[in-house]
């Protein structure tokens, strides 16, 4: 009898402590990042470059406006699409016989988007959605003050922004007129220093307007990186971000986004790096750090937060090589206000070379995301391709 209450007893510890175990594991693992049970999402619309059109790269950047996605590609033309079922509409030629130096880098509001192209010097076109005719071409750069493009493009309510490079290789952001191509500012960092990569990212809202340095140098690291938000109608410095982790190569700043007083800062840091990506939400009256939003533990999400988008109910963030191996890239989806994650986008394809989540953009629910090396290992002259989410949904979606 108190054999048998023994061998109960032991029976019973034995399952006790299996249970016990079996709450750890689940503890541990759901006390993970909760981007490791992130919904995912494969997308609603799958773009292609158009047939007959000699086009590589396609989707390198990536526009949007409530009634047309403007997608660019290394060739000397945009192509139009409607952002809600991917409709081809046609195409925005770039004037001229020249072979720009890189894609065109895009930026568009309302029924105008920019296009400027690096030939000898930084060139800007500006077009008429509506209408698919140019309004305007303006030459960025004279003979007394030389610079080159070297990325950052922002556009919003009749300014534009470009950040540049000048002769000593120090960064500068030009502030131009979109109507007459007059410039308003000059915006250059506090100290500049060559190499600071000051104007790498920049983005413009009615009231700021915000320039990514993520080579600053600091006594306590290398490439921490630093946001300056300029006032906009003024030009003068209003509020200097820095990164709040303090690690060496975090490139806060590498890319930016502004939906009215929300500043959305990538800090990608270098591929192969031990450390992962963060991006950073941020009140700019107020300079409050409203949240961090960052890739998991399990899973490495190299280069998240190498691109970033913000409109008033989403945030997406691109994290390029989330599969190193591969070269294949994921994105996330977040609640602007609750900085809730909504789901992991992905091509719904096998991990492949494909720079999916390089170039993103959003309006309203709805995020697009460029994939510019999709088809480049099947040496495909025109590779590239943009997917359409539909975040709202939280479901898989198939691909029209």
């Amino acid at each position: 009898m108190f054999q048998g209450m023994k061998t109960k007893r032991a029976s019973l510890l034995v399952t006790g402590v299996g249970l016990l175990s079996l709450c750890i594991v689940l503890a541990i693992c759901y006390s993970r990042d909760p981007i490791e049970h992130a919904k995912t999402l494969t997308p609603a619309v799958r773009i292609r470059a158009p047939k007959g059109l000699p086009v590589s790269g396609f989707g390198a950047y990536l526009a949007v406006t409530d009634n047309h996605l403007i997608v660019s590609s290394a060739a000397t033309s945009l192509s139009l699409y409607n952002p809600e079922t991917g409709e081809y509409r046609g195409a925005l030629h770039l004037p001229g016989d020249l072979q720009p130096r890189a894609e065109p880098v895009i930026a568009a509001d309302g029924s105008e988007v920019v296009c400027v192209v690096n030939y000898t010097q930084p060139v800007a076109y500006v077009f008429d959605l509506e209408r698919q005719k140019l309004k305007g071409r303006f030459v960025l750069a004279d003979a007394n003050s030389p610079w080159t493009m070297i990325g950052g493009l922002a556009f919003k309510a009749g300014l534009v922004a470009v950040g540049g490079i000048d002769a000593e290789r120090k960064g500068v952001v030009h502030v131009f007129d979109s109507s007459s191509g007059r410039r308003v500012h000059v915006l250059r960092a506090k100290q500049p220093v060559g190499g600071d990569v000051f104007g790498q990212s920049v983005a413009i809202s009615n009231n700021n307007i915000a320039v990514g340095t993520p080579h600053v140098t600091a006594p306590h690291a290398k490439y921490p990186g630093v946001v300056v938000v300029f006032n906009r109608a003024t030009g003068t410095r209003a509020t200097v971000f820095a990164t709040p982790v303090g690690r060496n190569n975090c490139q806060f700043g590498f890319s930016v986004a502004i939906f009215k007083d929300t500043l959305v800062v990538g800090a990608p840091t270098p591929p192969r790096s031990k450390e992962q990506g963060m991006v950073f939400v941020y009140d700019i009256p107020s300079a409050t750090l409203l949240g961090k939003l960052r890739g998991s533990g399990a899973r490495i999400a190299e280069k998240f937060g190498v691109g970033v988008a913000v409109s008033e109910e989403r945030i997406i963030v691109g994290a390029a090589s989330e599969d190193p191996d591969r070269c294949s890239g994921a994105a996330y989806a977040y609640d602007t206000g609750s900085l809730e994650l909504l789901g992991r986008l992905t091509t719904g394809n096998a991990p492949s070379l494909d720079a999916f989540g390089q170039c993103v953009a959003v309006a309203d629910t709805r995020a697009f995301l460029g994939a510019a090396l999709k088809g480049f290992l099947r040496d495909d002259s025109n590779c590239g391709e943009v997917y359409v989410f539909d975040t709202a949904a939280r479901t898989d979606q198939k691909a029209k």
